[in-house]
């Protein structure tokens, strides 16, 4: 049984404690230096206690320790941290302000079993006010619809099962498993970023899972919640149905492949991208933000491709190569078939498939449905 709770935080940490029967335990978790409040229900503990075998506080608090220190990442994989190629995007403000994009990338699908037509818009994972203001017609098509499908489930509980698959299996910390040189490079980039960040609450990570989420650090510090997390809180409150188009495993497949050689690989041109655009003054999302606002499609698939190219070790070679493969087609391929059988089964309702915009480029979803026999067609205005 779980007693009233208490919630602390200060610039530098995050303190959480409750009771259980026999005594109080507090747990003190660093949250990468965030100056908010994360809300802490008593439903969560009694959760997380049924889950995790109803008499072990001090297991629920481990994992409660890892679902915060995880929160804002998680919610960008969720969405994705690995969220396919979109998610492929590092997060910075948007140059050009507009109240909404000009043109959503929003697109109707329609079959002959389907009473109703559906929807797929297109995302990408990042909170600017202008991005997650939907463009009339696809807050129409929303509002129209009765259940969303985002790229995985990002309620509580999907979350938490979703750890185990970003976070180090091997008995060692990050630290350990990078070497000394590269770590102090790490922690030269995270103090770049902010400078009482550390790479103390990133030990547990698995090493591909530091490198990809270096460029989203300082948009996840600030507090947005991104497109994907919007849609989906929007869509609880109104009472939508509500679910994820495939499981953890298969967003982070093609990372969790990579061997620890490639995954330092992987590391280490992360930071030389981080210190080349610091040095040059760069913000390459930007632009990035501004094509999205514009609802250019094509333009998004090639940034995203461009981008995830400059951060592992380019077009042509092999980290980029099995990424592709593995983050991008595969999993446009899981998506389109979780689309035709939500269809097929639920013919008779509206259904809103969200996911990361480049999903939806050249040989992705929306060919893939009309190989299928399905209508797709492309909503502008």
């Amino acid at each position: 049984m779980v007693e009233p709770y208490r919630v602390y935080h200060d610039p530098r940490a995050i303190f959480f404690q409750f009771v259980e029967g026999r005594g109080e335990l507090k747990l003190v978790v660093r949250l990468l230096g965030l100056h908010r409040r994360i809300p802490i229900r008593p439903s969560m503990l009694k959760c997380g206690m049924s889950k995790f075998g109803g008499n072990s506080a001090r297991q629920v608090g481990v994992e409660f320790g890892n679902l915060l220190r995880m929160k804002h990442l998680l919610m960008l994989l969720a969405r994705t941290v690995v969220t396919a190629v979109a998610g492929w995007l590092p997060l910075t403000g948007a140059a050009v302000e507009l109240e909404h994009p000009e043109k959503p990338l929003l697109w109707k699908v329609e079959g002959s079993a389907m009473a109703e037509p559906s929807y797929l818009f297109g995302t990408i994972h990042l909170g600017d006010k202008s991005v997650v203001t939907l463009h009339p017609a696809a807050e129409k098509a929303f509002g129209a619809a009765t259940g969303l499908h985002v790229e995985i489930a990002m309620d509580l509980a999907s979350q938490m099962a979703s750890m185990r698959a970003v976070m180090r299996d091997d008995g060692k910390t990050l630290n350990a498993a990078i070497g000394k040189d590269l770590a102090k490079r790490l922690d030269t980039e995270l103090k770049a970023i902010n400078p009482e960040l550390d790479a103390e609450p990133f030990q547990s990570f698995r090493t591909w899972m530091m490198a990809y989420s270096l460029p989203y650090l300082e948009e996840q510090m600030a507090g947005l919640k991104p497109l994907d997390q919007v849609l989906w809180e929007r869509a609880e409150k109104e009472g939508k149905k509500t679910a994820g188009m495939q499981a953890m495993k298969d967003q982070v497949a093609g990372f969790n492949e990579l061997s620890d050689e490639e995954q330092t690989s992987f590391l280490t041109s992360a930071l030389d991208y981080m210190r080349r655009n610091r040095q040059e003054g760069r913000y390459p999302m930007k632009e990035a933000v501004a094509t999205y606002l514009t609802g250019d499609i094509d333009t998004m698939a090639t940034l995203s491709i461009d981008w995830m190219a400059e951060l592992t070790d380019g077009k042509d070679g092999s980290i980029m190569a099995k990424l592709t493969k593995r983050i991008l087609k595969d999993r446009d391929v899981i998506m389109a078939n979780y689309i035709d059988a939500t269809l097929e089964k639920s013919s008779g309702e509206v259904h809103f498939f969200a996911a990361g915009a480049g999903h939806f480029g050249k040989g992705g979803v929306l060919e893939l449905l009309v190989k299928k026999g399905y209508t797709v067609t492309r909503i502008e205005e």
